[in-house]
């Protein structure tokens, strides 16, 4: 994207952009800025387009708050539904229903390890 900036680290390329719904672009060009392709990885610094620093790897606590969530989103639900036909009187249809539906949860257990391992 283009945007008013101006280089404020040399070294990474790191720039400050002009800010405001309308930034006085005389103003800003006085002051150094110039019209640049610019990008940002989200954390809210902004750099020349093709010096983006790669993203920092993702620490432990931070891979056990997304396999938290994952958890909660995709093998709460199976089990809870594993829970609620083992309340039931047992018959062999049922039997078969929880043994498929553990083999699945199994499943997404270990999608969301292999999604999100832990550092070493």
């Amino acid at each position: 994207m283009k945007k008013l900036s101006k280089i404020i680290n040399q070294q990474t390329k790191e720039v400050c952009i002009a800010a405001g719904e309308t930034p006085d672009t005389a103003y800003f060009l006085n002051a150094g800025f110039c019209e640049q392709e610019i990008e940002t990885n989200g954390d809210g610094r902004f750099y020349l387009a093709g010096f983006l620093p790669p993203k920092q790897p993702l620490n432990n606590e931070e891979i056990r708050q997304l396999r938290s969530q994952a958890y909660a989103q995709e093998v709460d639900k199976l089990t809870l539904e594993i829970s609620r036909l083992k309340d039931n009187l047992p018959n062999p249809a049922i039997e078969n229903e929880i043994a498929e539906l553990s083999e699945q949860r199994q499943q997404k257990v270990l999608e969301i390890k292999q999604k999100y391992p832990y550092n070493a």
